[in-house]
């Protein structure tokens, strides 16, 4: 499974990305927002890291404001691309006109088996169903990646499961079979340092130090 970094923020990402532990970056209007930048200049930070996979969400609207910012960002980005759209009102029918178009689209916010299948049927390459949300909404993540990962598999889309929180909900993921996992750079700090081998790590440690005495 395929883990992706949750974040577009300069210090995380120039730390994190260089360690090889990472298939590429997601990002969402609320991660730009974070970080107070542009698309465009998220889009040249991972260009200068070497990032080739890369996800970046069109902007809210109706079909036309969906498909024309999904165009608009298909050009910033010249390697491995998904457009994030929500897969909520409009959004389906956008998906549908931007595969029309050769315009890879990744159907964000799932949270229902529904919209799994009408974002499969509408074109979607990728779906992402949230399993932090669903977890917090009081929902069984469990069965929702199940059933995404189900349909997923009928419409040969990838499973991206996003809104990781922990080392256990990125474990329903890998046990459903997803594609990948996105996760914040706060998880990908404490899977880099577990503190159950910290001990272990040490000894290492005392062991270097005894033999060079």
């Amino acid at each position: 499974m395929r883990i992706f970094l949750d974040t577009i923020e300069e210090e995380a990402l120039g730390a994190l990305w260089p360690t090889g532990a990472f298939a590429g970056v997601t990002t969402n209007p609320l991660i730009l927002a974070r970080a107070k930048t542009t698309a465009e200049a998220a889009t040249e930070r991972c260009r200068r890291l070497g990032v080739g996979q890369l996800f970046l969400q069109a902007a809210t609207g109706d079909v036309e404001t969906i498909v024309r910012d999904g165009r608009r960002l298909a050009t910033l980005w010249r390697w491995d691309l998904w457009v994030k759209v929500p897969a909520y009102g409009d959004g389906f029918a956008a998906m549908a006109r931007l595969r029309d178009v050769r315009v890879r689209t990744a159907a964000t916010a799932i949270l229902t088996m529904g919209q799994a299948l009408l974002a499969a049927e509408a074109g979607a390459d990728v779906l992402i169903p949230f399993v932090g949300r669903a977890s917090s909404s009081g929902l069984d993540a469990t069965k929702l990646l199940s059933d995404v990962c189900r349909v997923g598999r009928d419409a040969e889309a990838r499973v991206l499961a996003a809104s990781v929180k922990d080392e256990a909900q990125l474990r329903l993921a890998l046990e459903a079979g997803c594609w990948g996992a996105t996760i914040p750079p706060e998880l990908a700090a404490t899977l880099f340092r577990p503190a159950i081998a910290e001990p272990v790590v040490a000894r290492f440690r005392d062991a270097e130090s005894s033999a060079e005495e």
